[in-house]
C-alpha cells in the first residue's frame, strides 16, 4: 500500500506522477509556443520596433502588433501608448482644476 522510498501511499504517488507528466507536457507546449513566436518577431519589423521599448518582451510585442498594427500607423509614441493601455487619451487637467471643482 506505501511506497517503500517514501514512505506515501502508492496511490498518491501514482497521482503525483500523473500531475507531474501534465505539467511537463504543459511546459513542452508552451516551449512549441514560445519558438512560433519567436520565429515571427525575427520575420516581422514591428514586432522587433515594439520589443525595443524598455519592459516590452517577446509576448508582449507580438500580441501588440497582432491586435493593434504596426506602431507607425500611429502619428504620435503617445497615440500609441494610449490604444494599448499605457498611458491616458489625453493629458489630466491641471492647475488645481479637477472634475470636482465645478
Amino acid at each position: 500500500m506505501c511506497d517503500a522510498k517514501t514512505g506515501l501511499p502508492a496511490m498518491l504517488m501514482e497521482s503525483l506522477d500523473e500531475q507531474l507528466r501534465r505539467v511537463q507536457q504543459l511546459w513542452a507546449g508552451i516551449g512549441l509556443i514560445v519558438g512560433r513566436l519567436s520565429q515571427q518577431m525575427r520575420a516581422m519589423p514591428a514586432c522587433k520596433a515594439v520589443a525595443e521599448i524598455p519592459g516590452i518582451g517577446l509576448l508582449t510585442a507580438t500580441a501588440v502588433v497582432a491586435s493593434k498594427g504596426t506602431p507607425t500607423a500611429f502619428k504620435y509614441a503617445r497615440e500609441f501608448a494610449a490604444r494599448i493601455g499605457l498611458a491616458l487619451d489625453r493629458p489630466a487637467p491641471m492647475g488645481g482644476y479637477g472634475s470636482l471643482a465645478q
